[in-house]
């Protein structure tokens, strides 16, 4: 029988809204990164990358998905 899953790391465990209102707060220079990245719950490198013009080339503002790597299959099947 198959139990229930229980996740067994954090990865991408922040919210949409978390990571946009810290990317606002960093491209308003109200915080710096690492404050906007304690105070909203999101990963410092992750809100660093996204704010950061032309190093994130994939995902742009508060998507989630796996960086480099593409699904292979279409999401709407």
């Amino acid at each position: 029988m198959v139990g229930q899953y229980k996740r067994k790391t954090n990865f991408q465990s922040w919210g949409k809204d978390c990571m946009q209102r810290a990317t606002q707060a960093v491209e308003n220079k109200e915080m710096g990164w690492l404050k906007a990245a304690k105070q909203y719950g999101v990963p410092q490198a992750t809100l660093r990358r996204r704010v950061s013009n032309g190093k994130n080339k994939i995902l742009r503002g508060t998507e989630k998905g796996l960086e480099r790597y593409e699904c292979t299959f279409d999401k709407n099947l």
